[in-house]
Protein backbone atom coordinates (compact mmCIF):
# COMPACT_ATOMS: atom_id res chain seq x y z
CA UNK A 1 0.00 0.00 0.00
CA UNK A 2 1.56 3.24 -1.16
CA UNK A 3 1.28 6.48 0.81
CA UNK A 4 -1.32 7.88 -1.58
CA UNK A 5 -3.43 4.71 -1.17
CA UNK A 6 -3.53 5.02 2.62
CA UNK A 7 -7.07 5.86 3.78
CA UNK A 8 -7.57 8.36 6.58
CA UNK A 9 -8.03 6.73 9.97
CA UNK A 10 -10.03 8.61 12.61
CA UNK A 11 -8.78 7.57 16.04
CA UNK A 12 -11.51 8.16 18.61
CA UNK A 13 -10.35 8.48 22.21
CA UNK A 14 -12.95 8.95 24.96
CA UNK A 15 -11.48 10.14 28.24
CA UNK A 16 -12.73 10.66 31.77
CA UNK A 17 -10.37 11.41 34.65
CA UNK A 18 -7.41 9.92 32.79
CA UNK A 19 -4.98 12.85 32.80
CA UNK A 20 -2.07 10.78 34.23
CA UNK A 21 -2.25 8.38 31.27
CA UNK A 22 -3.31 10.73 28.49
CA UNK A 23 0.11 11.84 27.24
CA UNK A 24 1.28 8.28 26.73
CA UNK A 25 -1.96 7.47 24.93
CA UNK A 26 -1.79 10.43 22.54
CA UNK A 27 1.95 10.06 21.92
CA UNK A 28 1.39 6.41 20.99
CA UNK A 29 -0.97 7.45 18.20
CA UNK A 30 1.22 10.30 17.03
CA UNK A 31 4.16 7.89 16.96
CA UNK A 32 2.56 5.43 14.54
CA UNK A 33 4.51 4.29 11.48
CA UNK A 34 1.36 4.89 9.42
CA UNK A 35 1.51 8.26 7.60
CA UNK A 36 0.70 10.93 10.16
CA UNK A 37 -1.19 13.06 7.62
CA UNK A 38 -3.63 10.14 7.28
CA UNK A 39 -4.37 10.00 11.01
CA UNK A 40 -7.10 12.11 12.59
CA UNK A 41 -7.13 12.08 16.40
CA UNK A 42 -10.38 13.00 18.14
CA UNK A 43 -10.18 13.27 21.92
CA UNK A 44 -13.60 13.40 23.57
CA UNK A 45 -13.47 14.63 27.16
CA UNK A 46 -16.53 13.22 28.92
CA UNK A 47 -16.69 15.86 31.65
CA UNK A 48 -13.32 15.28 33.35
CA UNK A 49 -12.56 17.42 36.40
CA UNK A 50 -8.83 16.62 36.48
CA UNK A 51 -6.02 18.15 34.37
CA UNK A 52 -7.29 16.66 31.09
CA UNK A 53 -7.94 20.07 29.42
CA UNK A 54 -4.40 21.22 30.25
CA UNK A 55 -2.89 18.02 28.87
CA UNK A 56 -4.99 18.30 25.71
CA UNK A 57 -3.92 21.93 25.24
CA UNK A 58 -0.33 20.78 24.75
CA UNK A 59 -1.48 18.92 21.61
CA UNK A 60 -3.30 21.84 20.00
CA UNK A 61 -3.02 21.59 16.25
CA UNK A 62 -2.33 17.87 16.37
CA UNK A 63 -5.62 16.61 17.79
CA UNK A 64 -9.27 17.63 17.76
CA UNK A 65 -10.43 18.16 21.35
CA UNK A 66 -14.14 17.92 22.16
CA UNK A 67 -15.61 18.39 25.61
CA UNK A 68 -19.06 17.38 26.81
CA UNK A 69 -20.91 16.88 30.12
CA UNK A 70 -20.40 13.43 31.61
CA UNK A 71 -22.66 11.06 29.68
CA UNK A 72 -20.65 7.85 29.60
CA UNK A 73 -18.22 6.19 27.24
CA UNK A 74 -20.85 5.29 24.63
CA UNK A 75 -21.94 8.91 24.23
CA UNK A 76 -18.30 10.00 24.08
CA UNK A 77 -17.46 7.50 21.35
CA UNK A 78 -20.60 8.45 19.43
CA UNK A 79 -19.59 12.12 19.60
CA UNK A 80 -16.20 11.18 18.20
CA UNK A 81 -17.80 9.19 15.40
CA UNK A 82 -20.04 12.15 14.51
CA UNK A 83 -17.00 14.44 14.28
CA UNK A 84 -14.80 11.98 12.39
CA UNK A 85 -13.96 12.53 8.74
CA UNK A 86 -11.96 9.36 8.11
CA UNK A 87 -13.09 6.36 6.10
CA UNK A 88 -11.84 4.08 8.89
CA UNK A 89 -12.63 4.39 12.60
CA UNK A 90 -10.27 3.12 15.30
CA UNK A 91 -11.01 3.11 19.02
CA UNK A 92 -8.59 3.69 21.87
CA UNK A 93 -9.31 4.56 25.50
CA UNK A 94 -7.23 7.25 27.18
CA UNK A 95 -5.67 4.93 29.75
CA UNK A 96 -4.35 2.50 27.13
CA UNK A 97 -1.78 2.92 24.38
CA UNK A 98 -0.60 1.51 21.07
CA UNK A 99 2.72 0.22 19.80
CA UNK A 100 4.09 1.92 16.67
CA UNK A 101 3.03 -0.51 13.92
CA UNK A 102 -0.61 -0.97 14.90
CA UNK A 103 -2.27 1.10 12.18
CA UNK A 104 0.28 0.05 9.55
CA UNK A 105 -0.61 -3.60 10.13
CA UNK A 106 -4.39 -3.24 10.55
CA UNK A 107 -5.32 -1.00 7.63
CA UNK A 108 -4.35 -3.52 4.89
CA UNK A 109 -6.59 -6.14 6.51
CA UNK A 110 -9.60 -3.92 5.91
CA UNK A 111 -8.45 -2.80 2.47
CA UNK A 112 -8.46 -6.33 1.06
CA UNK A 113 -11.62 -7.76 2.63
CA UNK A 114 -15.26 -6.71 2.74
CA UNK A 115 -17.55 -7.03 5.79
CA UNK A 116 -14.53 -6.99 8.08
CA UNK A 117 -13.45 -5.54 11.42
CA UNK A 118 -9.79 -5.61 12.42
CA UNK A 119 -7.84 -5.77 15.65
CA UNK A 120 -4.43 -6.86 16.85
CA UNK A 121 -3.13 -8.98 19.64
CA UNK A 122 -2.23 -6.94 22.73
CA UNK A 123 -0.41 -7.01 26.03
CA UNK A 124 -2.09 -6.62 29.39
CA UNK A 125 -0.58 -4.25 31.94
CA UNK A 126 -1.34 -4.44 35.66
CA UNK A 127 0.17 -1.62 37.67
CA UNK A 128 3.63 -1.05 36.25
CA UNK A 129 4.01 -4.60 34.97
CA UNK A 130 3.27 -5.57 31.37
CA UNK A 131 2.65 -9.29 31.00
CA UNK A 132 5.36 -11.02 28.98
CA UNK A 133 2.90 -13.05 26.91
CA UNK A 134 0.22 -11.41 24.81
CA UNK A 135 -3.51 -11.96 25.26
CA UNK A 136 -4.23 -14.17 22.24
CA UNK A 137 -0.97 -16.12 22.48
CA UNK A 138 -2.31 -17.48 25.77
CA UNK A 139 -5.73 -18.21 24.28
CA UNK A 140 -5.30 -19.99 20.93
CA UNK A 141 -8.87 -21.31 21.17
CA UNK A 142 -10.17 -17.77 20.76
CA UNK A 143 -8.03 -17.11 17.70
CA UNK A 144 -9.47 -20.21 16.06
CA UNK A 145 -13.07 -19.01 16.43
CA UNK A 146 -12.38 -15.90 14.35
CA UNK A 147 -12.45 -17.85 11.09
CA UNK A 148 -16.25 -17.72 10.95
CA UNK A 149 -18.60 -14.88 12.05
CA UNK A 150 -21.28 -17.28 13.29
CA UNK A 151 -18.76 -19.14 15.41
CA UNK A 152 -17.28 -15.90 16.74
CA UNK A 153 -20.78 -14.66 17.59
CA UNK A 154 -21.59 -17.77 19.63
CA UNK A 155 -18.20 -17.72 21.33
CA UNK A 156 -18.31 -14.12 22.54
CA UNK A 157 -21.85 -14.60 23.82
CA UNK A 158 -20.39 -17.19 26.19
CA UNK A 159 -17.13 -15.39 26.94
CA UNK A 160 -16.38 -12.02 25.38
CA UNK A 161 -12.72 -12.02 24.35
CA UNK A 162 -12.82 -9.28 21.71
CA UNK A 163 -11.12 -6.05 22.78
CA UNK A 164 -12.79 -2.67 22.42
CA UNK A 165 -9.69 -1.61 20.40
CA UNK A 166 -11.20 -2.45 17.03
CA UNK A 167 -10.89 -0.77 13.64
CA UNK A 168 -13.82 -0.69 11.25
CA UNK A 169 -15.06 1.09 8.14
CA UNK A 170 -17.46 3.94 8.85
CA UNK A 171 -20.16 2.08 6.91
CA UNK A 172 -20.36 -0.47 9.73
CA UNK A 173 -21.79 2.15 12.09
CA UNK A 174 -24.17 3.30 9.38
CA UNK A 175 -25.40 -0.28 8.99
CA UNK A 176 -25.63 -1.58 12.57
CA UNK A 177 -25.91 1.65 14.59
CA UNK A 178 -23.87 3.52 17.19
CA UNK A 179 -22.76 2.49 20.65
CA UNK A 180 -25.75 2.08 22.96
CA UNK A 181 -25.80 5.05 25.35
CA UNK A 182 -28.07 3.11 27.69
CA UNK A 183 -25.17 0.83 28.57
CA UNK A 184 -22.41 1.88 30.97
CA UNK A 185 -20.68 -1.50 30.64
CA UNK A 186 -20.43 -3.91 27.72
CA UNK A 187 -21.21 -1.26 25.09
CA UNK A 188 -18.40 -2.49 22.85
CA UNK A 189 -19.46 -6.14 23.32
CA UNK A 190 -23.00 -5.15 22.32
CA UNK A 191 -21.73 -3.47 19.14
CA UNK A 192 -19.49 -6.37 18.13
CA UNK A 193 -22.40 -8.80 18.59
CA UNK A 194 -24.52 -6.67 16.26
CA UNK A 195 -21.69 -6.59 13.72
CA UNK A 196 -21.21 -10.35 13.82
CA UNK A 197 -24.93 -10.96 13.51
CA UNK A 198 -24.86 -8.74 10.41
CA UNK A 199 -22.19 -11.00 8.88
CA UNK A 200 -19.02 -9.05 9.63
CA UNK A 201 -15.93 -11.06 10.47
CA UNK A 202 -12.96 -10.14 12.65
CA UNK A 203 -9.43 -10.09 11.22
CA UNK A 204 -6.77 -10.55 13.89
CA UNK A 205 -3.22 -9.30 13.41
CA UNK A 206 -1.18 -11.78 15.42
CA UNK A 207 1.48 -9.27 16.39
CA UNK A 208 0.85 -7.57 19.77
CA UNK A 209 0.43 -3.89 18.94
CA UNK A 210 -1.34 -2.39 21.95
CA UNK A 211 -1.26 -2.35 25.74
CA UNK A 212 -4.46 -2.60 27.78
CA UNK A 213 -4.34 -1.44 31.39
CA UNK A 214 -6.25 -4.01 33.42
CA UNK A 215 -7.58 -3.30 36.92
CA UNK A 216 -6.63 0.36 36.77
CA UNK A 217 -7.94 2.12 39.90
CA UNK A 218 -11.16 3.95 39.10
CA UNK A 219 -11.83 2.17 35.80
CA UNK A 220 -15.36 0.85 35.32
CA UNK A 221 -13.99 -2.58 34.38
CA UNK A 222 -12.59 -2.96 37.92
CA UNK A 223 -16.00 -2.52 39.52
CA UNK A 224 -18.07 -5.63 40.23
CA UNK A 225 -21.31 -3.71 40.65
CA UNK A 226 -24.99 -4.53 40.37
CA UNK A 227 -25.31 -1.97 37.54
CA UNK A 228 -22.49 -3.65 35.61
CA UNK A 229 -24.11 -7.06 36.04
CA UNK A 230 -27.47 -5.69 34.89
CA UNK A 231 -25.91 -4.30 31.72
CA UNK A 232 -24.40 -7.69 30.99
CA UNK A 233 -27.83 -9.32 31.25
CA UNK A 234 -29.33 -6.57 29.09
CA UNK A 235 -26.89 -7.40 26.30
CA UNK A 236 -27.44 -11.15 26.65
CA UNK A 237 -31.22 -10.72 26.63
CA UNK A 238 -30.98 -9.24 23.12
CA UNK A 239 -29.55 -12.56 21.95
CA UNK A 240 -31.45 -14.80 24.38
CA UNK A 241 -32.21 -17.71 22.07
CA UNK A 242 -28.51 -18.10 21.26
CA UNK A 243 -27.29 -17.94 24.87
CA UNK A 244 -26.61 -21.23 26.66
CA UNK A 245 -28.57 -22.08 29.80
CA UNK A 246 -25.40 -22.07 31.87
CA UNK A 247 -24.33 -18.62 30.63
CA UNK A 248 -27.78 -17.19 31.34
CA UNK A 249 -27.92 -18.76 34.79
CA UNK A 250 -24.52 -17.38 35.77
CA UNK A 251 -25.29 -13.90 34.41
CA UNK A 252 -28.67 -13.62 36.13
CA UNK A 253 -27.26 -15.19 39.29
CA UNK A 254 -24.61 -12.52 39.70
CA UNK A 255 -27.28 -9.83 39.20
CA UNK A 256 -29.32 -11.16 42.11
CA UNK A 257 -26.23 -11.82 44.23
CA UNK A 258 -24.91 -8.28 43.84
CA UNK A 259 -28.40 -6.87 44.38
CA UNK A 260 -28.61 -8.70 47.72
CA UNK A 261 -25.22 -7.32 48.72
CA UNK A 262 -25.83 -3.72 47.65
CA UNK A 263 -29.42 -3.50 48.89
CA UNK A 264 -28.44 -5.10 52.16
CA UNK A 265 -25.68 -2.52 52.63
CA UNK A 266 -28.33 0.16 52.08
CA UNK A 267 -30.58 -1.56 54.69
CA UNK A 268 -33.23 -2.12 52.06
CA UNK A 269 -33.89 -5.57 53.45
CA UNK A 270 -37.22 -6.32 51.80
CA UNK A 271 -35.84 -5.57 48.32
CA UNK A 272 -32.75 -7.66 49.14
CA UNK A 273 -34.95 -10.55 50.26
CA UNK A 274 -36.79 -10.52 46.92
CA UNK A 275 -33.49 -10.92 45.06
CA UNK A 276 -32.38 -13.61 47.51
CA UNK A 277 -35.57 -15.51 46.74
CA UNK A 278 -34.77 -15.31 43.03
CA UNK A 279 -31.19 -16.41 43.63
CA UNK A 280 -31.89 -19.48 45.76
CA UNK A 281 -33.35 -21.66 42.95
CA UNK A 282 -30.44 -20.84 40.62
CA UNK A 283 -28.55 -24.03 41.35
CA UNK A 284 -26.01 -23.44 38.56
CA UNK A 285 -24.91 -20.14 40.00
CA UNK A 286 -24.97 -21.26 43.63
CA UNK A 287 -22.88 -24.32 42.79
CA UNK A 288 -20.29 -22.23 40.92
CA UNK A 289 -20.16 -19.65 43.73
CA UNK A 290 -19.58 -22.34 46.38
CA UNK A 291 -16.91 -23.95 44.21
CA UNK A 292 -15.11 -20.62 43.78
CA UNK A 293 -15.21 -19.95 47.52
CA UNK A 294 -14.23 -23.39 48.75
CA UNK A 295 -12.39 -24.98 45.84
CA UNK A 296 -14.61 -28.04 46.19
Amino acid sequence: MTRTECPTVSVIIPTFQCAPYLRQCLDSVLGQTYPTDRIEIILVDDGSTDETPQVAAAYTGRIQYLRQPNRGVSAARNAGIAAAEGHLLAFLDADDYWLPRRLELMVPRLARAEKTLATTDFYVQEGDRVHARSFFSQRPQHRETLTDPARTYRSILEDNFLPYMMMLPRQVIEEVGNFDTGLRYGEDWDLWLRCLRAGYRVELVDEPCAVYRHLRPGATTTQGTWAKARDRVTVLSRHRRHVSRRRWALATGIVHHLAVRELGAQRRYLAAAIHLGALAPNITYVREWVKAKTGI
